[in-house]
């Protein structure tokens, strides 16, 4: 047996092997799991539209591009055009290859068919969402990765985002901030690590982001100034070589506009209709009006309800200096301002994001510059990143969240239940809310449906709801159907209320027309002709237009108007068979019973197959007191059209008149079993019913 050593006393234990349970410290791997988290769970907001319609400006940019449609071989002619270059001709200044260049791959893959471009949208923002995580951990490494995984969740969640993600179109949004989180990431590695391979990546990246949308150009300052907030460089060279590299990109990207544009900036005069801010007096009015268009953005990242597709005319009226909304948004952005300036020096990361705010909403912000629309919810897709970081910082820092050492996930939301509870409630709200946002894009008239009453002050909502109502209710149903004539009430109340707004709108007076027609409202239909004929550009639907009129100055007794349109419409249109009818059934009234008898022949030698050139031919027999002969032409009108009630109504009288009283009430019975409540056919039925009673007493 060993010796112990002397004056001490040994532990029998301590030869004893120790069979006490290690201690075991569960750690959860933040930056494995937390990115993807951040990514499912933009899939999962936005998975409810993979099946949603062409909405809006996707027609423009693929259904009816003409270049788009051709599939990949048109990628080399998309780099080289403007955007909507394949659906019109007008000028533009707008240079988006790189999402044209997916359209155009969607199209090879699934001709007219949007599912790919919805879940490429849904997929590219859950990517955005993961790069956006690994982003700020950068950014802010030095806090607890619960604060950037906030700051990704509260983005991803923002309903703001709904416009951009389940349109189409907006896929040019989603590049460009997408790219642009690649450009931030690569710029901060070189500054952070000095490897020129970053500062190429970065180049190449700020340049797709370019590509993808014009609004990236103002990264060239939000770049530097991230270098600057988030990075220790000492040496200065790093913030030059950052921008001569990505003043380099601009001048490429410049080329490569002035080669598609002709011109770097190739604006047109801005239509009112489109920006208000051109309907303001002076410069004063204009600039406070655009202070209120910033304090809209900021109202709306904070309470983004209601939500409209259109923000154009006059969803936001002109201000001027002494308007409360100026001098309340002026408020908020000095706050904002005197913030971000006292703590510029310290690099507090919630200034950061004020100023990332302000810089990337500029551009589009109508203060500097211009643009050609109002505003947008899909323009603070990329500026909102900035107040996220605000939201949650200022909240880590009233909450006073604190993290011990080791604490599990579990630990720390105990520890920090005021920070944890409110995140949740704004989480919760902003996703029930973008989850039924969703819903409203599922086509054009979800969206115009539920818009027209979010945003009862834009004129382009208010017309193009009636529109699209005609295009999806109206005008697949028959003439006369009760369901029918509550939609064309349903049109010409929101028809009215944007006339009230802007009248010059030649297809909305047609529908006014069409409209009235349906609801046999004939001085009505008089109203919207004469309304409309002033506003009339060259549309295709002129014929039935001047048709439409023709029956509203007939049914209102002004035969002679009606003849002369009808004479001046075949001066433009000779073979149009509907106006020789129009002009042979006025000519009839006005007793040129010749030129009549020409007109409608000749609408018939045109067209045979038209019931209501044989109606009015019998119309013309029956005012020459042939009954026979008028019998014979309703008959046939009622071949081509077995429901024509008029044509029932009149043969029926023609051979009441001829006493043929059984095939009269015929006839007469045939109108009451299509039309129970017809107050023509019981009153003439009721009539020969008396007259056959005398005759038998």
């Amino acid at each position: 047996m060993k010796k112990t050593s002397k004056g001490k006393k040994q532990n029998p234990a301590a030869e004893l092997p120790d069979k006490s349970p290690p201690t075991i410290i569960h750690t959860f791997n933040y930056d494995k799991w937390f990115p993807w988290i951040v990514a499912i769970f933009g899939l999962i907001l936005y998975f409810n539209t993979i099946n949603h319609q062409y909405v809006l400006d996707d027609e423009t940019v693929i259904g009816k591009n003409k270049i788009v449609t051709k599939g990949i071989k048109a990628i080399p002619e998309i780099m080289t055009t403007a955007y909507r270059k394949g659906a019109w001709d007008r000028q533009e200044s707008l240079y988006r290859p790189l999402s044209l260049v997916f359209f155009a791959i969607e199209w090879q893959l699934a001709p007219n068919h949007p599912l790919p471009g919805h879940f490429i949208n849904i997929l590219l923002y859950a990517l955005t969402g993961l790069l956006l995580y690994k982003l700020l951990r950068k950014w802010l490494r030095q806090k607890h990765p619960l604060i950037p995984f906030s700051i990704a969740l509260l983005f991803i969640a923002h309903p703001l985002h709904t416009e951009v993600i389940s349109n189409i179109k907006s896929l040019d949004e989603i590049l460009g901030f997408l790219f642009g989180l690649l450009a931030m990431s690569s710029f901060y590695e070189y500054a952070a690590e000095n490897k020129n391979k970053y500062l190429i990546s970065g180049a190449l990246f700020f340049m797709l982001a370019l590509l993808s949308k014009e609004n990236s150009i103002t990264l060239l300052a939000a770049i530097p100034l991230s270098q600057y907030f988030f990075c220790k460089i000492e040496e200065k060279k790093k913030y030059i070589f950052t921008f001569i590299s990505l003043f380099g990109v601009v001048v490429i990207y410049f080329l490569m506009r002035k080669i598609a544009l002709g011109s770097l900036v190739n604006f047109n005069k801005i239509d009112v209709l489109n920006n208000a801010l051109i309907a303001t007096a002076n410069p004063l009015d204009r600039f406070a009006t655009a202070i209120v268009l910033v304090g809209y953005y900021i109202r709306l990242f904070f309470f983004p309800h209601p939500l409209s597709f259109d923000y154009s005319y006059n969803t936001i009226p002109v201000a001027n200096l002494g308007d409360y909304r100026f001098l309340l948004s002026m408020l908020a952005i000095i706050l904002l301002a005197i913030y971000a300036l006292k703590n510029f020096r310290k690099k507090d990361p919630a200034a950061f994001g004020i100023l990332f705010f302000a810089i990337t909403i500029s551009i589009v912000s109508n203060v500097f510059i211009l643009i050609e629309a109002t505003l947008a919810e899909r323009f603070v897709y990329m500026p909102s990143l900035g107040f996220c970081m605000l939201v949650v910082l200022w909240l880590e820092r009233r909450s006073k969240f604190v993290v011990k050492k080791h604490s599990s996930v579990k630990a720390i939301i105990t520890q920090n239940k005021l920070y944890s509870g409110i995140l949740f409630i704004i989480l919760i709200l902003f996703s029930i809310k973008t989850f039924t946002r969703n819903l409203d894009w599922k086509n054009n008239f979800t969206l115009f449906s539920t818009d027209k009453d979010h945003n009862p002050d834009s004129y382009r909502t208010l017309s193009a709801y009636p529109l699209e109502l005609y295009r999806q209710k109206i005008f697949p149903l028959p003439d006369g159907d009760t369901h029918k004539l509550e939609y064309c009430k349903e049109a010409i109340e929101y028809l009215n209320k944007s006339f009230a707004i802007i009248p010059d709108n030649f297809k909305g007076w047609n529908l006014l027309a069409y409209c009235q027609l349906q609801l046999k409202n004939y001085p009505l239909v008089v109203y919207a002709y004469e309304n409309g004929i002033k506003y009339y550009k060259d549309e295709p639907d002129w014929d039935k237009f001047q048709i439409m009129g023709i029956t509203g100055y007939y049914f209102t007794g002004n035969y002679n108007k009606a003849i002369e349109i009808s004479k001046a419409s075949l001066e433009k249109e000779p073979k149009n068979a509907t106006l020789w009818n129009c002009l042979g059934m006025n000519l009839t009234e006005v007793g040129r019973r010749q030129p009549a008898i020409d007109a409608l022949n000749k609408s018939l030698q045109l067209d045979s197959t038209q019931a209501i050139t044989l109606y009015n031919i019998g119309n013309w027999y029956a005012k020459g007191v042939d009954f026979p002969s008028a019998i014979i032409y309703y008959e046939k009108a009622l071949e081509k059209d077995p429901k024509h009630i008029d044509a029932m109504n009149n043969a029926g009288n023609c051979y009441a008149v001829l006493k043929q009283y059984d095939k009269a009430l015929y006839y007469f019975h045939k109108i009451l079993t299509l039309q129970p409540g017809n107050e023509k056919a019981m009153q003439n039925v009721t009539v020969i019913n008396s007259h056959l009673a005398e005759i038998s007493k």
